[in-house]
């Protein structure tokens, strides 16, 4: 293959990875909503103009994903989520978390403490002035760190994968601002646990706060005329 060959094909993935990051987030943070339809000429146009080609491409790998659904007939629309895969992820997190959380209390240096304490008061920060969007982020963060402060690069892995499936379904809980002081609360019993070097204590807080995630997921699909997928 000629450079000029292989630059048109790195152009050509660049692009095709622009628009799959660019359709995945607004679909994850609920710009995209649940059933619907999209369209690569109105991808194009917000990516100003993109050729359709990696815009195709993209929507291919969101299909195989999961969060885009081709219907023969119809064209593509946006996934419902599936409560099952939620219930499993949050089930798999259990274990996982409760893990990472205890390595954390062993392994973590200050700066990825005070990077914790920091996202807990940028989480109330959000929530007062109610942006709750960003209140989201943060609260995923919270889980990312714990991971990241773990010094097990393969348990960071798959927990950081595990949020990221959650996190459209955390999204679509941001009008909640109940379920946002919860969410804050637990965090702070959780770090500070750490901090006090309780790695038992903090593994059972985070062991409940899942708990409640999972408990609260079950609610939702039933107060909102299942609002997921089986």
């Amino acid at each position: 293959m000629s450079n000029e060959t292989e630059t048109r094909a790195y152009r050509k993935g660049d692009k095709q990875n622009h628009a799959y990051q660019y359709i995945r987030n607004a679909i994850i943070r609920n710009q995209f909503t649940a059933n619907q339809p999209i369209t690569e000429k109105e991808i194009s146009t917000k990516l100003d103009g993109m050729s359709r080609t990696p815009i195709r491409d993209a929507l291919m790998r969101l299909v195989a994903e999961g969060l885009v659904e081709r219907i023969p007939g119809k064209g593509l629309f946006v996934a419902k989520p599936s409560i099952t895969d939620l219930l499993e992820i949050t089930e798999i997190r259990f274990s996982l978390e409760t893990t990472a959380v205890k390595l954390f209390t062993e392994r973590a240096d200050n700066q990825i403490k005070q990077e914790l304490k920091k996202v807990i008061e940028l989480h109330e920060k959000y929530h007062r002035e109610g942006n709750n969007l960003e209140a989201v982020n943060c609260d995923n963060e919270f889980h990312f760190l714990i991971a990241k402060g773990s010094m097990n690069q393969r348990l960071n892995s798959i927990i950081s994968k595990l949020i990221e499936e959650n996190s459209r379904c955390a999204f679509m809980t941001h009008r909640d601002s109940g379920r946002v002081e919860t969410s804050i609360h637990e965090h702070t019993k959780i770090y500070e646990a750490i901090m006090a070097g309780d790695g038992e204590l903090a593994a059972e807080l985070l062991r409940n706060h899942l708990r409640n995630w999972l408990e609260y997921i079950k609610e939702m699909q039933f107060k909102n005329y299942y609002l997921f997928n089986k």
